[in-house]
């Protein structure tokens, strides 16, 4: 039973063997495919992964190969195994009814058998010779030997005996304090001399200050004063009136009167801004006859309506004014009056250059447009014209294309 026994636990771990090769084959074939799925996406990014990836894939092949190869091996292995068990199975069964010449010779036959197949199984499972080495180098020195053991300390020896101390000198009797000897007698104090005449005494000094009185009563308030006389006024301003040779009575001082100028309606250079020319010029240094430099002209008022067709070609009038209460001055378009707490200086009718003549500034001219006597059309000169709005762009209404626009000019 004891070989039997032993067949048993062979062929369990003959089975064990295989299981365990089989596993690690099935094993290996998966880390194979997955290596070769790797190395499908790797192909693209970088070509040395990729032949490092075919190495390891050679690899793991050779590895299953030579576990293919033990796998035989094993399985040749089990076939020597079960041939065994089967001979010694029918040894037992004969051994009974076979005599005992028989049974020697067919267990010796076995034996042969036996160690013939254990030679197999030992050849294959030492498996191939190794490689022979090549010529051993000489071994490297052995490690250093355990440090010994200190030796025993020696003996202590004896101290020395001390040497005696000297005695110390004696210090010799304190000596007696002398005695306080006695104070000495007061001497009499000696007569004092007669008493000289005194000459005459000084004026004494000045006594002390008295203290401050109490603060007198607070006295009536006097008069005011006369008003002195008004001083300048700080600041003013300066605007032209158009159309007019005066200033309105409200405060407004005339600076001068003249004439309204500017380019000719035709003319491309020039200033764009009119100018009150004043009617007694001034000259400095000057040369007669024409320079062909630039030119002003007198402007003229053009209208065509029956309301102003008495001024239509006549000379514009103008006077600077001068307001020394105000310091604001604005031109309100499209407004004869003006906003609530400013002042107006005048008002009138908002003018400028023919819409098909070359542009110029507009201009607030007097509703009275005054002419100046004695003028008339003349050529060239600088032309103003009423001014009437056109509907699209401005609303309408509230503006009328037919009606000439206003204008009123404020102080504050």
């Amino acid at each position: 039973m004891g070989a039997v026994s032993m067949v048993h636990f062979s062929i369990l771990l003959s089975i064990v063997c295989l299981v365990v090769v089989f596993v690690g084959g099935w094993y290996s074939q998966s880390s194979l495919i997955k290596l070769n799925t790797q190395v499908m996406e790797q192909q693209y990014h970088n070509q040395e992964q990729t032949e490092q990836f075919n190495k390891q894939i050679i690899k793991q092949n050779n590895q299953i190969s030579e576990q293919q190869l033990q796998l035989k091996q094993l399985n040749i292995i089990i076939e020597v195994l079960l041939d065994r068990n089967g001979k010694y199975k029918d040894n037992y069964d004969t051994r009974d009814n076979t005599s005992h010449h028989e049974i020697v010779k067919r267990e010796n036959q076995q034996s042969q058998t036996t160690i013939q197949s254990d030679n197999t199984i030992i050849k294959l499972l030492h498996g191939r010779d190794g490689v022979q080495g090549k010529n051993g180098r000489d071994g490297r020195d052995g490690i250093p030997g355990v440090k010994g053991d200190a030796g025993p300390h020696g003996e202590k020896g004896d101290q020395g005996a001390l040497g005696l101390k000297g005695d110390k000198g004696g210090q010799g009797p304190k000596g007696i304090q002398g005695s306080k000897g006695d104070q000495g007698l007061k001497g009499d104090q000696g007569l004092s001399g007669a008493k000289g005449e005194g000459r005459d005494g000084r004026d004494g000094r000045d006594g002390v200050q008295g203290i401050e009185g109490d603060v007198g009563p607070r006295g009536d308030k006097g008069d005011q004063g006369s008003t002195g006389p008004k001083g300048e006024p700080a600041g003013g301003l300066v605007y032209v009136r158009w159309g007019h040779d005066s200033c309105p009575s409200n405060g407004a001082q005339l600076v001068y009167s003249g004439r309204a100028a500017g380019p000719v309606w035709n003319s491309k250079g020039g200033g764009s801004n009119p100018q009150c020319l004043p009617l007694d010029p001034n000259y400095l240094r000057y040369q007669s006859g024409m320079q062909d430099h630039s030119y002003i002209y007198g402007a003229e008022y053009r209208v065509s309506n029956a309301i102003m067709q008495d001024i239509d070609s006549s000379s514009i009038p103008c006077a600077i004014c001068y307001v020394p209460t105000r310091s604001a001055l604005y031109m309100i378009p499209a407004k004869y009056t003006c906003p609530t707490g400013w002042e107006t200086e005048y008002h009138g009718y908002l003018m400028t250059e023919r819409h098909h003549h070359y542009r110029s500034q507009f201009l607030c001219i007097d509703h009275t447009m005054k002419p100046v006597i004695g003028s008339s059309q003349a050529t060239p000169s600088c032309t103003y014209w009423t001014v009437e709005g056109r509907c699209g762009s401005l609303p309408c209404p509230p503006y009328e294309e037919t009606k000439e626009l206003t204008c009123a000019v404020c102080t504050k």
